[in-house]
């Protein structure tokens, strides 16, 4: 609601199961997202698709964000839609390896390593970044991970690798409260025990952070 207008297009790289897309068709924005596994794009799809809005265009293509036939594939989208560039980007990818989403080697939660996770994510800006208008803005949703008994503030590593690109300013970052967070599937009580087993505090945050292109 802050950062697009009606009509405006929304690129969504890391779509999973296109809630962004349903928010979208919700507030009449169009959106189109990209996600690798393709048993989730078909789960993604059919939940936007129950969002009956004729006024607008909301889709989750099977593609790797880092990747030139992804980036292809977008553009094609827009151009059958007279349009050359998006209003809003939109990155939630994987906390590196903390879930697994899939077996597929291009998927950033089965990188190798911390630092070749930061170069495919930064892959991914760098692909998209173009076709993003200029003083518009992308939004980068992360949060920290615990590795080899150490805290990693994977979050700010990540923003750093943006702001490295040189296309884009840091205007804001936001701490989401995510205290009973569906997305722990109401595992709370393990993720408290993993905590105190291992000698860190639970995290109950993310960060929103929130890029202008330059």
């Amino acid at each position: 609601m802050r950062y697009t207008r009606k009509e405006d297009w929304v690129l969504d790289l890391f779509a999973g199961e296109g809630t962004s897309l349903i928010e979208c068709k919700r507030w009449d924005r169009n959106a189109v997202g990209v996600e690798l596994v393709p048993q989730v794009v078909a789960r993604a799809n059919k939940l936007t698709k129950v969002q009956k809005n004729p006024r607008v265009f909301a889709k989750t293509i099977v593609g790797d964000s880092t990747s030139i036939s992804a980036r292809r594939r977008v553009e094609t989208i827009l151009a059958a839609h007279k349009i050359t560039q998006v209003q809003l980007i939109i990155l939630h990818p994987p906390y590196y390896d903390i879930i697994r989403f899939s077996g597929d080697p291009r998927d950033l939660s089965n990188a190798p390593s911390i630092p070749i996770f930061l170069k495919k994510l930064k892959r991914v800006v760098r692909n998209f970044a173009d076709l993003l208008e200029e003083e518009r803005y992308m939004i980068l949703v992360m949060g920290d991970v615990y590795s080899k008994g150490e805290c990693v503030p994977l979050g700010f590593m990540a923003m750093d690798e943006i702001r490295s690109t040189g296309k884009f300013r840091l205007k804001a970052t936001i701490i989401k409260n995510i205290t009973n967070n569906r997305g722990k599937f109401k595992q709370e009580h393990l993720w408290e025990y993993r905590a105190l087993k291992n000698g860190f505090y639970l995290f109950e945050h993310e960060y929103v952070f929130v890029f202008q292109k330059v």
